[in-house]
């Protein structure tokens, strides 16, 4: 299990990470609202812990923004406001669940638990293969041989889709409406850049290319020996 933790209180958040992880779940701590997208769309995360006064981006506001998304995870809202009317707020950006300062941690810790189950249920291992690669959906992994490739939920994404097109040439707007959908600021530089990282994490597999620039069009997925 692994939880992302959005807590500007150093102290605070230090404390439920340790906590977490002597419970042996996986948490990831940061400090800001503004990286909370770049976390939840880039890693697999059973649980968001939102604090609602952060710096930069509050986490309603990141809530918000993340439902309107498409983001399907689940979010506990953390918060010394009290009254219903901040309770509706909470809910109504989009939280799954509303906690009170100070709490227990021992209910913060029962209420993830049980948003996860309920976010992780069904559980489907899907794993496909296209020519020498498996590919497993979960785990965001590449296996060519015994060699291993790990990927971002985001760059897991782009190669997906392309390998599921194998042999086809998927056009850069096609690419840019189907992993980034309605999001802002995403240009066609910002496939390039994915790309890059990418083909960089894919060299570890020698002698071999597997995605391929189609000059002023798109990209195509097709195993070839360099």
């Amino acid at each position: 299990m692994k939880i992302l933790i959005a807590e500007d209180d150093v102290k605070l958040g230090g404390f439920l990470k340790k906590l977490f992880n002597s419970r042996n779940i996986e948490a990831d701590l940061i400090d800001n609202g503004k990286d909370i997208a770049y976390y939840a769309q880039n890693e697999l995360y059973d649980v968001l812990i939102l604090d609602w006064m952060l710096p930069g981006t509050d986490g309603t506001a990141a809530c918000q923004s993340l439902r309107q998304s498409g983001y399907q995870g689940a979010i506990i809202m953390l918060t010394a406001r009290t009254t219903l009317a901040d309770k509706i707020t909470g809910f109504t950006c989009g939280a799954d669940d509303y906690l009170v300062k100070p709490f227990e941690f021992e209910e913060l810790y029962a209420r993830t638990i049980a948003l996860s189950r309920r976010a992780g249920s069904p559980f489907k291992h899907e794993v496909f293969q296209v020519a020498g690669c498996t590919f497993d959906c979960n785990s965001h992994t590449i296996d060519f041989k015994g060699t291993i490739i790990r990927l971002t939920a985001r760059e897991f994404q782009i190669v997906e889709l392309l390998a599921r097109n194998h042999g086809h040439v998927l056009e850069r707007d096609l690419l840019l409406d189907r992993i980034w959908g309605s999001e802002k600021d995403i240009t066609s530089n910002s496939l390039d850049a994915y790309m890059r990282l990418i083909r960089k994490k894919l060299e570890k597999i020698p002698g071999k290319i597997f995605i391929h620039n189609v000059r002023s069009v798109g990209y195509r997925w097709e195993e070839e020996d360099v």
